[in-house]
């Protein structure tokens, strides 16, 4: 049985090896209602696409994110918003970990 005292030293560990950019990019698009683009991360954490868009495609296999096309206009791809998948969202509420 898992009581207080042992969540919060699970939630210490994870605190404490979860950091890095996936931590990040997770609670900059928890933070976000409608989600975050992948330009949006590039700027606030200060890197290119590719790496952003590897570690989203990480998050996406672990069921972590999600994503959502959003067409802004006639032509061109459309923005993809990446958002917390319901399941995830409340694990990380509950967690604390975003604090």
């Amino acid at each position: 049985v898992i009581d207080d005292s042992i969540f919060s030293i699970l939630r210490r560990v994870a605190k404490d090896t979860g950091k890095g950019y996936y931590q990040e990019i997770i609670r900059l698009i928890a933070k976000e209602p409608t989600g975050c683009t992948v330009q949006t991360l590039c700027k606030k954490l200060c890197l290119t696409a590719t790496p952003i868009r590897k570690k989203l495609g990480v998050l996406k296999q672990l069921e972590v994110l999600d994503s959502t096309g959003i067409k802004k206009g006639e032509k061109g791809r459309p923005d993809e918003y990446w958002r917390l998948t319901p399941s995830f969202a409340n694990i990380w509420t509950k967690s604390g970990i975003g604090d």
